[in-house]
């Protein structure tokens, strides 16, 4: 090489399939830089994995209604955000959001994890990690207006977390809570 004269190459380095990861290869960009002041320099320039390990897992999430009664004084309903690995791996930063229904306002919320948090004005619950096999929740109370009717649906949604979930079909739970049959006004135009 002359002086001062950039040289690049890659460096593949296999790997093998472990069952949690399939064989891929790992590639590493390589610069190499022959330095007039004597010496060479040589520098990764990035490292570009061709396939991702993967690791596998299914993450449930419940909705259940807690408290289904309104009574004239308290308008209050609780829901409750249940969210579930079912393995067979370690799951972190896990993304849910709960979506409150048209017309109810957030009260109040308590989790079982104090790790976890919850975000009243997004709706995001971040839960910090589940083990396989473990479970966490949290309880969400909303305010019901007097002249609320009809039925409110809350459901909660897996959003992300930093596996992959196996199973998208139990990423949404749901629960309704019915009220008074909504009443609809007619009115009449003059002629």
């Amino acid at each position: 090489a002359l002086v001062d004269e950039t040289q690049y190459f890659n460096i593949t380095e296999p790997i093998q399939n472990s069952g949690l990861v399939p064989a891929h290869d790992h590639v590493y960009e390589i610069a190499a830089v022959n330095s007039v002041y004597g010496g060479n320099d040589i520098g990764v320039i990035s490292e570009n994995p061709e396939l991702a390990p993967v690791i596998p897992l299914d993450i449930k999430v419940v909705k259940d209604l807690i408290d289904p009664t309104l009574s004239v004084l308290d308008r209050y309903v609780t829901w409750r955000v249940r969210v579930a690995n079912l393995g067979p791996n370690a799951a972190t930063n896990i993304v849910v959001n709960d979506v409150f229904p048209a017309g109810l306002t957030y009260g109040s919320h308590q989790s079982l994890n104090p790790q976890n948090t919850f975000n009243p004005v997004t709706g995001v619950f971040a839960i910090h990690d589940l083990a396989p096999g473990a479970q966490t929740h949290i309880d969400i109370t909303l305010k019901v207006p007097k002249d609320a009717c009809g039925t409110k649906t809350n459901v909660a949604n897996l959003i992300s977390l930093d596996q992959d979930d196996t199973s998208s079909n139990n990423d949404q739970g749901s629960a309704a809570l019915t009220l008074k049959p909504c009443v609809i006004q007619h009115t009449s135009t003059p002629k």
